[in-house]
């Protein structure tokens, strides 16, 4: 029987609640001015990868703590090898050879797993792997990466969460053997739930196993703080203390 919404269990949340994500993340003051004044209850952070977009100067396991303690929850993200057809043409790219592709996906779980660590996440949490949408023709590299991705990360102790598009996650990340314990999909739907999802049945992820990126880049100023967020909504797990 799945643990209803709001249980943490070993450090991992069941959050039905708002969040929002951004490529760089606030000072912890900042935080706690929109802590204070938003509906929001989670924030993403970007803990690494050969992709990611920003350098997180300021991302460190006391400012972890930190946001921990003023009741965020957060959803530790990785962003490393993208599919050989990756919509993100500027990306380094996984190999198109499956048995590459496999190595690949454990390779970055162990480096997901080990900078999750050194933020003071350490196992059991959930890390989410950022997988931007890509074309099928490369269906068979990306199946054997995500595979190997969960895998490994259940092999040191921790649930795995894929972000991307909703027809990816139907056609690729469901029917493989090891599949994500919950999907973050990207549809800009402007709708707050977490199914209806365009490309994605609504009878896979069904026990509290999604979030829903609603929402696109915009700006939204709380406490006299402003941010240029996505806006999401979760049922599913987040990462807490």
């Amino acid at each position: 029987v799945a643990a209803p919404p709001g249980a943490t269990t070993n450090r991992i949340f069941l959050s039905v609640g708002k969040g929002f994500d951004k490529c760089a993340i606030g000072s912890v003051s900042q935080m706690q001015a929109w802590w204070t004044n938003t509906p929001w209850s989670w924030a993403n952070i970007y803990i690494g990868g050969a992709n990611r977009g920003c350098s997180q100067a300021g991302l460190n396991s006391s400012w972890v703590h930190s946001i921990f303690t003023q009741g965020w929850r957060l959803v530790p993200t990785w962003v490393g090898l993208q599919a050989p057809g990756s919509s993100c043409t500027g990306c380094s790219k996984m190999s198109s050879n499956t048995t590459t592709a496999r190595q690949q996906g454990i390779n970055e779980a162990n480096a997901a797993a080990d900078a999750a660590a050194a933020l003071g996440l350490p196992a059991p949490t959930i890390i989410y792997y950022d997988m931007e949408r890509y074309d099928p023709t490369t269906s068979a590299a990306v199946k054997a990466f995500i595979n190997a991705w969960v895998e490994r990360l259940r092999q040191r102790g921790h649930q795995a969460g894929v972000y991307g598009a909703g027809v990816n996650a139907t056609n690729d990340w469901a029917p493989i053997a090891n599949p994500p314990q919950a999907v973050w999909i990207a549809n800009w739907n402007n709708v707050d739930g977490v199914f209806n999802l365009s490309g994605l049945s609504n009878n896979l992820w069904t026990t509290h196993q999604r979030i829903h990126q609603f929402q696109g880049p915009h700006n939204e100023t709380w406490g006299g703080v402003t941010f240029n967020i996505d806006s999401d909504r979760a049922d599913g797990p987040v990462a807490d203390d």
